[in-house]
């Protein structure tokens, strides 16, 4: 009895370590081709870290209830190489170069090494964002801190170097406009504020 519970455990652990991963993201390669008749959209967003290495999480929310599911799964992306925060912010930001989903999507989470990681929810303030396919989005340029996430602006010009080694994108990327939103997980948000309001 014993081992057919390890067994079945086992079973469930590897089921579950595949979903989750399954959910985890990269960049786009370099040799990604992009266009105006992509199903997805191509989504760029500078990152500057005050905090070191850092995970950051998006989830796709529903537009109408700003509910995101209650797991937290999204896509998620990683900038794990060990760096120093001073020399990091003097070489500006690390681009997430990514395809999303059409729809609107939020940062929901954020973690980083402080001793033991820390992770940081923004259910009350999440950073959001909409998707079409076919679109190129610059979203901008986001600062992290220990506890929050800032909007920086956006440098286009740095934005444009860095998509210098992405010759098979044949969309320029505009301008996304972004808003502040509270969301829930696994139930509707009674403020619910979504990117027909905030246009």
């Amino acid at each position: 009895m014993k081992s057919r519970f390890s067994m079945y455990r086992s079973y469930i652990m590897a089921a579950v370590a595949s979903f989750f991963l399954s959910a985890c993201a990269s960049q786009v390669r370099e040799s990604y081709a992009f266009d105006a008749t992509s199903p997805n959209a191509l989504v760029m967003i500078g990152v500057r870290s005050e905090v070191g290495p850092y995970g950051i999480t998006f989830n796709k929310m529903d537009s109408v209830t700003c509910e995101v599911h209650p797991l937290g799964l999204g896509r998620s992306f990683d900038h794990n190489s060990p760096f120093s925060p001073t020399a990091y912010r003097a070489s500006g930001p690390h681009y997430i170069l990514a395809s999303f989903e059409p729809g609107d999507w939020v940062i929901a989470s954020m973690s980083y090494q402080a001793g033991v990681t820390r992770a940081v929810r923004f259910d009350e303030r999440g950073f959001a964002f909409n998707a079409k396919p076919g679109e190129f989005i610059y979203v901008g340029d986001i600062v992290l801190t220990r506890n929050d996430i800032q909007f920086e602006g956006r440098n286009r010009a740095h934005a444009l170097s860095y998509l210098q080694d992405y010759p098979d994108i044949a969309v320029a990327p505009t301008d996304a406009p972004h808003w502040l939103t509270p969301f829930r997980r696994g139930a509707p948000e009674p403020n619910c504020r979504t990117s027909s309001i905030a246009r």
